[in-house]
């Protein structure tokens, strides 16, 4: 099976297009660099995608935001900051998932409350006990569910790297990933306050070469016994966050309810190229039986 993370496959490309020519989203171009990039990596990994393909799309609503109002809060500082015009991305992308959902001969997923991390991680653990699973993503996160046991492998590609990654090309450990916290998602270390990367003039508590040598030696749950209660309740809030595994079960039902609802359209892939003017598309892809 191969899974693709809709939204971190598309704008990183289409940022990069928008900043280097200096252009807008328009529709039209996100368009064709987002059904491009989907179908490109439909066929680089056919051995994974001949056994069925997901679109993972990120809900509009977060399981997160419940548990951590933070989360992901201070990326709206650097969206302000930014010339792209993410307001015109999220409108046309959400209309490309609906599009794709109606045209395109894959399994497009979005679930209310969950993220496409929920998604990807919900499906892959399910299909490996039956099949091998790719993901498509340059999301760090993913790394971990590829030391779950499973009859089978999970693996990812990483767009960013253009090739297969594995732990070893992460600089950090699963355990020092729970307690650093995740900068990008806007969660802070263990010692740190909670709104650190909201604040201006305050950095985060040092996790130190030391303090990883320990965690890293013991183990992540002997390393939370030794704390006190209130950095066992920070542990715990970011093991919710980051770990994969975590996912509340209402989220995980809704995932699993929603992939067995949901079917892949068949016959009009190639009448979308010719509507939506995709010549080049239709001339590369039209002849594939997906």
């Amino acid at each position: 099976m191969l899974i693709i993370d809709f939204f971190n496959i598309t704008i990183s490309r289409i940022h990069q297009h928008c900043i280097e020519y200096d252009e807008a989203p328009e529709l039209n171009l996100m368009r064709i660099i987002a059904t491009k990039a989907v179908l490109g990596y439909v066929v680089q990994h056919k051995k994974y995608a001949d056994n069925g393909v997901v679109i993972a799309c990120d809900s509009k609503s977060n399981w997160r935001f419940r548990v951590f109002p933070l989360y992901k809060k201070n990326r709206k500082k650097k969206k302000e900051k930014s010339k792209f015009d993410y307001e015109m991305f999220y409108k046309n992308i959400n209309i490309l998932i609906n599009e794709f959902r109606e045209n395109l001969p894959f399994k497009v997923m979005e679930v209310e409350g969950a993220e496409a991390d929920d998604i990807i991680s919900v499906i892959a653990r399910i299909f490996s006990n039956k099949t091998d699973v790719c993901i498509v993503s340059s999301d760090k996160d993913f790394i971990q569910l590829q030391h779950i046991a499973r009859p089978f492998t999970i693996k990812q590609y990483s767009p960013y790297r253009g090739c297969f990654v594995t732990q070893n090309d992460i600089p950090i450990t699963f355990a020092e990933h729970i307690i650093g916290g995740d900068a990008d998602d806007g969660v802070p270390n263990i010692w740190s306050q909670k709104d650190v990367f909201l604040v201006d003039g305050i950095k985060q508590k040092s996790f130190t070469k030391v303090k990883k040598e320990e965690l890293n030696a013991i183990g992540l749950t002997a390393y939370r016994k030794l704390q006190p209660p209130e950095i066992q309740e920070r542990i715990d809030l970011n093991e919710q966050l980051i770990d994969l595994t975590k996912i509340p079960q209402d989220i995980s039902d809704s995932i699993i309810h929603n992939f067995m609802n949901t079917t892949e359209v068949r016959g009009k892939l190639n009448q979308y190229f010719v509507s939506n003017k995709m010549n080049t598309l239709l001339e590369q892809y039209g002849g594939i039986v997906f």
